[in-house]
């Protein structure tokens, strides 16, 4: 089942207010994952949990960015979370399907939009 996210709104966060978003986003995606996959939720925690950590910390150096590149970053990131949403169930359904490995990969994915983000910064 895929991960409902709030997609960027019209206007887009204040700038002191951009990490919070993020902060929600992650929190709403990991529990959505710990409950569609009980099995797996510590493994989930423990891999989201710190990319969480690391994208706000990324993400205070990003104040500056300009709201157009905020915007589709927030977007890319909304999209990340869906496709890892579709990226477990689809782990978990196979035989020898390895969660870590996906939530590992996504991860470091979701990560490397944030630094590229951090360069735009103006």
């Amino acid at each position: 089942m895929p991960i409902v996210t709030a997609h960027a709104p019209e206007t887009a966060p204040s700038p002191p207010a951009r990490p919070a978003s993020i902060d929600q986003r992650l929190a709403r995606a990991t529990a959505t994952l710990c409950r569609d996959h009980p099995a797996h939720a510590t493994t989930v925690r423990g891999v989201l949990a710190p990319l969480r950590d690391r994208l706000r910390r990324v993400h205070l150096d990003c104040q500056a960015a300009e709201a157009a590149a905020w915007a589709a970053y927030t977007a890319d990131l909304d999209r990340g979370l869906d496709e890892l949403a579709v990226e477990m169930a689809r782990a978990t359904q196979e035989p020898g399907g390895d969660v870590d490995a996906v939530l590992r990969h996504t991860a470091t994915v979701l990560e490397q939009r944030a630094v590229e983000l951090r360069k735009t910064r103006s």
